[in-house]
C-alpha cells in the first residue's frame, strides 16, 4: 500500500511537472536546498545500487532497494519540492504526530482488550513486533517538541492545542506499553540534547528525564525483562544480541569492503554463526540489531561511511539554535542512539521518516536563509 500511494503520487508530481515544462527546475532546487546533505545522500544510494550490483542474491537485493531506497529517495524528491513554505513544514509535523498517535492508539486498544499482541504480551500495534513502534514514535516525539513548546503553531494550523497535547500523551504511554529499553534510551539521549541545547526549557526537561526515570524504574524493577537485561550468559534478548554481533564482525572480517549484499543477512548468518555459538539462541536472524553493523554488512563500507558523513554533515547548520532545526536534530539523536541495539532506518516506513527529517529541516533551514537574504 505504502509503495502504491508513493508511485500515485509520484506520477502526479511527473504529470504536473512535464505539463508546467519545469521538471528540470525543481530537481536543480531539491538539489540545491539538500546544500550540504548532497553528497553524502547520493553516495549513500549508490552505495544500495552497488549492493544489488554485487549481491549474491540479486531478486532479493533488488525487492529491498526498490522499497527501502528507490521509493524512498523518490518521496524524499517530491517532499522537498513540494514543501515551499513554513506552514507545510508544520502540517508536515502535525501529520507525523497524528500518525504516530494512530498507532499508539490502536496499539493501546490492542493491549487492554489483549489481541494481536507481540509474543511476549508487549504493544505492537500494526508491526510484527514492539520495537517497531518505538523506532517509529520516538523520532515523531522529539520532532514535535517543536510544535509543543510553541502552541500557538498548533493552533494556528487547525489543530488544538489540547488535542496535540493529548496525541503526544497517547505516543508515550505507547511507548512504554512496547517495553522498548532500546526505544526509552533513544528518547532520553533526544531530550539530554535539547536539555543541552535549550537553556530556557532546561529545567523542565531535565525535572521530566528525572521524574520518567524513576516512573520507568519503579514500573519496570522486578520484572522478567528488566531482571534479564544486564544477564550476558542467559537466553536474554542482551545474550541474543551479543551472539549477533560477534556473528556479524566475523561476517564483515570476511566481506569488508561489499558486505553480504542488500536482503542476505540471514542467509549468510545461518551459515556463520555455528562457527561461533552452537546451538546458537537464535538461528533466524534477519538483521543485526546494530544501525551501523547492518549498513557494513547490507551496503559495504560505503554504505556506512556515506551514512555517518550524512549523520555529521546534518549537524552542522549555520542556523543551530532556531527551535525546529534543534527538535530535528534531537530526532536524529535518538535514530544514532536507537542504532546501538536496533536498526532505525532499514524498513520502509522507518527510511522515510528518517529523510522526511532530514528534509524537514533542510526546508527549514532554505527558507530561514531565504528571509534572512530579503531583509
Amino acid at each position: 500500500m505504502l509503495e502504491i500511494i508513493i508511485y500515485a503520487l509520484a506520477l502526479v508530481w511527473l504529470a504536473d511537472s512535464l505539463a508546467k515544462k519545469d521538471l528540470k527546475q525543481r530537481l536543480r532546487a531539491v538539489w540545491w536546498k539538500l546544500d550540504n546533505l548532497t553528497w553524502p545522500l547520493t553516495l549513500f544510494f549508490l552505495a544500495s545500487v552497488i549492493s544489488v550490483l554485487t549481491s549474491s542474491n540479486p531478486l532479493i537485493s533488488l525487492g529491498i532497494f526498490k522499497g527501502w531506497y528507490f521509493d524512498a529517495f523518490l518521496f524524499l524528491i517530491i517532499f522537498l519540492d513540494q514543501i515551499r513554505t513554513k506552514r507545510q513544514i508544520i502540517n508536515s509535523i502535525l501529520t507525523l504526530s497524528l500518525s504516530g498517535f494512530i498507532v499508539s492508539f490502536y496499539g493501546l486498544i490492542e493491549y487492554f482488550f489483549g489481541f494481536g499482541l507481540d509474543t511476549d504480551w508487549r504493544l505492537n500495534s500494526v508491526y510484527p513486533t514492539a520495537n517497531f513502534v518505538s523506532l517509529f514514535t520516538i523520532p515523531i516525539l522529539l520532532l514535535s517538541y517543536y510544535i509543543f513548546k510553541n502552541k500557538n503553531l498548533a493552533a494556528k494550523n487547525c489543530l488544538n492545542t489540547s488535542l496535540f497535547g493529548f496525541y503526544l500523551i497517547i505516543i508515550t504511554v505507547g511507548l512504554y506499553f512496547s517495553k522498548s529499553y532500546g526505544g526509552v534510551l533513544a528518547l532520553a539521549a533526544g531530550l539530554i540534547y535539547l536539555a543541552l541545547k535549550i537553556k530556557k526549557h532546561r529545567p523542565k526537561i531535565i525535572l521530566s528525564l528525572i521524574l520518567g526515570g524513576l516512573i520507568f524504574l519503579n514500573l519496570e524493577s522486578g520484572g522478567a525483562k528488566f531482571n534479564n537485561l544486564l544477564k550476558i550468559g542467559t537466553g536474554s534478548s542482551t545474550a541474543s544480541r551479543f551472539q549477533i554481533w560477534q556473528t556479524s564482525l566475523l561476517m564483515i572480517d570476511r566481506q569488508p569492503i561489499l558486505g553480504v549484499g542488500l536482503g542476505n543477512f540471514e542467509q549468510a548468518y545461518v551459515k556463520t554463526v555455528p562457527e561461533l555459538f552452537f546451538p546458537p539462541l537464535e538461528w533466524l536472524v534477519n538483521k543485526a540489531h546494530n544501525l551501523y553493523l547492518n549498513l557494513w554488512l547490507e551496503t559495504g563500507l560505503l554504505g556506512l561511511f556515506s551514512f555517518l558523513w550524512l549523520a555529521w554533515e546534518f549537524f552542522q547548520t549555520k542556523n543551530r539554535d532556531l527551535p525546529l532545526i534543534l527538535s530535528a536534530n534531537a530526532a536524529l539523536v535518538a535514530i544514532l542512539i536507537h542504532g546501538l541495539v536496533d536498526i532505525p532506518v532499514f524498513k520502509n516506513d522507518l527510511i522515510i521518516l528518517c529523510l522526511v527529517i532530514i528534509a524537514t529541516k533542510v526546508s527549514h533551514n532554505t527558507l530561514t536563509n531565504y528571509s534572512q537574504n530579503l531583509g
